[in-house]
């Protein structure tokens, strides 16, 4: 997700360990957890920024800021919708030293379901087997696996 502040970018935002940075970023993280939070529960996990970059608007470059986030992704059904998330920041007003541009928030790509899938083999001879990457047995509970997925 992006969004615009109407703050001037400046060359420290360039760099994640200045001091510059890490303010911004600690704001915006504190201003966009607690709205999820109070959404999500505990299906909330975190909001990331990503990145801080510079964007041409009007008279001066104004600071775009990239950020995930992101949901607890154990039962994928209970993850959010992307619009769902993105609109649960365009209701919530900024505070004065983000001023954040509602016009320009924006989903930049959809997320990626990881399935934890837990596999355990309890018969010895199978997990012999099942070492050799060229074996037939191999093979079929590889096909298995992916077909589930």
């Amino acid at each position: 997700m992006s969004f615009v502040m109407t703050k001037t970018y400046i060359a420290d935002y360039n760099n994640p360990q200045t001091e510059a940075y890490q303010t911004l970023a600690a704001s915006i993280v504190s201003w966009s957890t607690p709205i999820y939070q109070a959404k999500y529960g505990s299906r909330f996990f975190r909001v990331v920024v990503k990145s801080l970059r510079a964007v041409a608007r009007y008279r001066a470059d104004n600071t775009e800021a990239e950020i995930d986030v992101e949901f607890d992704q154990s039962v994928p059904d209970t993850v959010p919708d992307t619009t769902e998330v993105l609109e649960q920041l365009k209701e919530q007003p900024s505070p004065a030293n983000l001023s954040v541009d509602t016009s320009t928030i924006s989903v930049l790509h959809e997320p990626q379901m990881i399935a934890n899938v837990p596999f355990t083999i309890t018969n010895e001879s199978s997990a012999i087997t099942l070492a050799a990457v060229n074996s037939t047995a191999y093979r079929d509970t590889t096909s298995k696996i992916k077909s589930e997925l």
